[in-house]
């Protein structure tokens, strides 16, 4: 729960990654975030394409850097050996593909009206599903703040122009597709709001002794729906 950045890419040229690093390095020194050094530079070996890129297999490392702002999750611009964008959290949970497995996959949803939607599903991960996992990074950056949250989308717009060859981003708080601040800010309001409710729901309901995990859980959804209709 909170709002969160999605994003992946490619970049262009391996050649460029020890300057890329330098300029990200400097940006957070300057704003007192933590920084990790992963690989300073790439192997050896041909310019890929972008449909190479997409298949060719990784060599296990990561390559870049990541930041940290004050109470966001670590940003990662690092590259895996094949150019593709990835993160030490995705490499560690999907960079070796091991045959078909099923999962249950947990989602929870939080809509414009405060209502919350818990869906389960299982799921077969295919060699695609494991590629497209480890591709795409997340961010929760919620406990920044807004000013924060915008620096960040700052850093990615210019790195995504100068290094990348393609780059896609989904910005919950919707700052990177509309560069609006005001927007920015009622979206970080909204879902500060939704989170301290549901914390509230929490503390004011605790669990009972004959209540399982998942009956407390919906019974705590309920409770919430209610408090933000009255």
């Amino acid at each position: 729960m909170g709002l969160t950045i999605h994003y992946s890419g490619r970049i262009a040229n391996k050649n460029t990654l020890p300057q890329l690093m330098e300029e990200v390095e400097e940006i957070a020194t300057v704003h007192g975030w933590k920084y990790r050094i992963y690989e300073r530079e790439f192997p050896v070996s041909e310019r890929l394409t972008s449909s190479e890129a997409l298949t060719q297999t990784h060599d296990g490392k990561l390559y870049g850097i990541e930041f940290t702002p004050r109470g966001s999750e670590p940003v990662s611009i690092c590259f895996l050996s094949n150019g593709r964008m990835s993160s030490i959290m995705q490499l560690a949970s999907w960079g070796e593909f091991k045959g078909n497995k099923k999962l249950v996959l947990n989602n929870g949803n939080i809509d414009k009206q405060g209502e919350i939607e818990i869906v389960s599903k299982e799921v077969t991960l295919t060699a695609d599903d494991y590629a497209r996992y480890l591709y795409m990074c997340s961010s929760k950056t919620q406990y920044a703040g807004p000013q924060a949250h915008e620096m960040i989308i700052g850093v990615f717009r210019y790195v995504a122009k100068t290094y990348f060859a393609e780059f896609n981003m989904i910005d919950e708080a919707e700052f990177w597709e509309t560069g609006d601040e005001e927007l920015l800010l009622k979206n970080f309001e909204f879902n500060t709001a939704l989170i301290n409710g549901f914390a509230s729901t929490l503390n004011e309901n605790t669990r009972r002794e004959d209540e399982d995990l998942d009956s407390y859980m919906e019974r705590i959804i309920r409770e919430f729906r209610k408090k933000n209709k009255d």
